[in-house]
């Protein structure tokens, strides 16, 4: 990040929230049906959920070193960040609604943030979430968002509602993102799932977003639901960088970053799903099934315990 230009009027974290965020998102803000009455520029936020939905929430944090690098493309960070935080809601099934952005800086570069306000408001403005409020503070390089969605009360998808029986389905490809960052290149824009979230309200049992990769995602359903999963390598279907790659498997099965979605709908509900995703435009692929068991997780074709990887653990 560059300095801002000392020869200009100092900026302080209030100017800095007028600027980037007030400003940019008061339209979103505004617009009839953003269900903000009060948003940024308060101390708290007010919203109104619609009448008979539940209120889904979830937090992120992107950190310097880890998720991204400053030198990375603030509007790519800016979309980024704000897709990989609303994947979270399409696993639920949410209608995504609101988010919030609290910034860490270690500095002010203007420019810098014009680019994140920008790409993050192409996203938000995709995805129909308003924003609703957050903080500006001196520190290291850092973005927590909190994203905020509704559904009809008791519709929401749970990591917990799969059974036996159950066929395991993933969206997109897997291992481009985990492949990129290992090569020195950011992912590519991710893909924002929140219609097909809300679409398999009413097909799936149980769903997860894939932001640590599939075995550690998947298995953070199976041992919600009591389940073991039982897959096969030739099914999972691969980001095309990943066609001839050495340990393709640790970058698909273990690798993060990708955001797609995982989730198990009946047996029974193969022909619905295919067609869901044929309206839709979104590659599904059936991966596997659900069996009795207690978490366990098993790829026909793949030595698990010589791929040595579960997916991305902080502090690991």
């Amino acid at each position: 990040m560059r300095r801002a230009n000392p020869g200009l009027r100092p900026v302080d974290e209030f100017e800095l929230i007028r600027r980037f965020w007030i400003e940019p998102f008061a339209a979103g803000v505004r617009a009839a049906g953003s269900g903000v009455r009060q948003g940024p520029g308060s101390d708290c936020a007010v919203l109104l959920p619609a009448p008979g939905c539940e209120l889904i929430i979830s937090s992120d944090v992107f950190n310097s070193g880890i998720h991204f690098r400053e030198a990375d493309c603030p509007e790519w960070l800016g979309g980024y960040a704000l897709t990989g935080a609303l994947s979270d809601l399409a696993a639920a099934g949410a209608e995504a609604r609101w988010f919030t952005l609290s910034l860490s800086l270690p500095e002010i570069d203007e420019a810098w943030l014009a680019g994140l306000s920008a790409g993050m408001l192409g996203c938000a403005r995709s995805a129909g979430v308003a924003l609703a409020g957050g903080d500006v503070s001196r520190g290291p390089l850092s973005l927590a968002l909190t994203v905020l969605g509704q559904a009809p009360a008791g519709s929401a998808l749970l990591r917990s509602g799969a059974a036996p029986g159950d066929a395991v389905y993933v969206s997109g490809a897997l291992g481009g993102a985990a492949l990129n960052w290992a090569q020195g290149r950011a992912p590519e824009a991710a893909p924002l799932r929140l219609d097909l979230g809300a679409r398999l309200r009413t097909l799936a049992s149980a769903a997860v977003d894939l932001s640590d990769g599939l075995l550690a995602d998947l298995g953070h359903l199976v041992r919600s639901s009591g389940c073991d999963a039982h897959l096969d390598w030739s099914r999972i279907p691969l980001a095309a960088g990943l066609a001839g790659v050495p340990d393709a498997a640790r970058w698909a099965l273990a690798g993060g970053g990708d955001y797609e979605l995982c989730f198990t709908a009946p047996a029974g509900r193969h022909g619905d799903i295919r067609a869901l995703g044929e309206e839709l435009g979104i590659a599904i692929a059936h991966i596997g099934e659900l069996r009795p068991g207690s978490g366990k997780i098993e790829v026909r074709d793949v030595d698990l315990d010589a791929l040595q990887a579960a997916g991305y653990r902080h502090f690991r």
